[in-house]
């Protein structure tokens, strides 16, 4: 615009309307469009990730949900992040669900349905035991 472009003309280039033009210059803000890049102030750094995801694999954790490593950290006067930080950083990562060397256990499903068919056999059985049964009584 300090090259003798108008407002309306850079509004139009860059698809916003010159109120929007206007807003920011009076409020002194950046783009607060939804899906503009935003700075978050206290958003993790990539080492502080590594730090937190070392900490949930050690040999000391990895059994464990981040609200159990969470709880024996601060028992230790050790702050990393919030339980619900551990939670979002192993999720992104994967690692939510097992983290130890060995293999995950696997689910079994029920065992088959046994069902009894009544064969002849098991009939002749029957009636071979009830006659010998009453026969004993009426002795």
């Amino acid at each position: 615009m300090g090259s003798g472009a108008s407002k309306t003309e850079c509004c139009n280039i860059l698809e916003i309307s010159i109120r929007t033009f206007q807003r920011w210059e009076k409020e002194c803000r950046v783009d607060s469009r939804k899906g503009a890049l935003k700075r978050i102030p206290r958003k993790l750094t990539e080492e502080e990730r590594q730090e937190l995801i070392k900490t949930a694999c050690s040999k000391e954790f990895k059994d464990l949900t981040p609200y159990e490593i969470v709880a024996i950290l601060a028992e230790n006067n050790i702050y990393i992040a919030s339980e619900r930080t551990f939670y979002r950083v192993l999720n992104i990562a994967n690692m939510l669900h097992h983290r130890s060397n060995s293999k995950p256990c696997s689910k079994t499903g029920k065992p088959a349905e046994l069902k009894a068919t009544g064969s002849a056999l098991c009939q002749q059985s029957c009636r071979l035991f009830m006659l010998r049964f009453f026969d004993s009584i009426s002795l």
